[in-house]
C-alpha cells in the first residue's frame, strides 16, 4: 500500500497535499483509487491496468491530459472529477476510456462541449455536467455516447439544445 494511503484489499483511500506525479506509486493491481478531498493540481498519467473506479473529486485540477485512459487505464468504468477547476473538455480527452460507464464532471468551470469532447465514450451510461458554466454544446457532442441513460445538465447557462 502507498505511504499516503489506507488500503482495504485492492482499494486505496489516499490523502495527499501535493500534485500527483510519477513518483507516487500505486499497486498495479489496484481496482479502486480514491484521491478525493486533496489538493491535487495535476494528475499525471498513471498505469493501472485493473483500475475500475477513480475518484479525484474535490481537488484543484485545471486540466486533463489527452488520451486520458489510452494504454494506461483500460478497465476504468467510473471516473469522478467533480468539484475541481476544469475549464474545458478538450477534443479526445477521454480517448481510450472505452469501458467508462459513469463520468461526473459536475461543479467545474466547463463552458462548452465540442463534437470531439466525448469521443471514445461509447459505453457511457451516466454523464453529469451539472453546476458548470456550460453555455454551448455542439450539435454532435452527444453522438459518441449512444448508450447514455442519464444525462444531467442542470444549473448551467444553456439557452438551447
Amino acid at each position: 500500500c502507498n505511504a499516503y494511503c489506507e488500503c482495504d484489499g485492492l482499494v486505496q483511500f489516499c490523502e495527499m497535499s501535493f500534485s500527483l506525479d510519477a513518483s507516487v506509486d500505486f499497486h498495479s493491481a489496484t481496482t479502486m483509487l480514491y484521491l478525493a478531498h486533496n489538493k491535487i493540481k495535476e494528475l499525471e498519467p498513471m498505469i493501472l491496468k485493473r483500475l475500475i473506479v477513480l475518484d479525484v473529486s474535490y481537488n484543484q485540477l485545471k486540466q486533463l491530459w489527452g488520451g486520458f485512459c489510452e494504454g494506461r487505464l483500460p478497465t476504468l468504468a467510473w471516473l469522478f472529477l467533480s468539484h475541481n477547476l476544469l475549464q474545458s473538455v478538450p477534443p479526445r480527452t477521454f480517448r481510450g476510456c472505452i469501458q467508462l460507464t459513469r463520468l461526473d464532471l459536475s461543479y467545474n468551470y466547463i463552458d462548452s462541449l465540442n463534437d470531439e469532447s466525448l469521443v471514445s465514450l461509447h459505453n457511457l451510461e451516466i454523464l453529469n455536467i451539472s453546476y458548470c458554466q456550460l453555455s454551448v454544446i455542439d450539435s454532435n457532442a452527444f453522438l459518441p455516447v449512444s448508450k447514455i441513460k442519464i444525462l444531467i445538465l442542470s444549473n448551467n447557462r444553456l439557452t438551447s439544445l
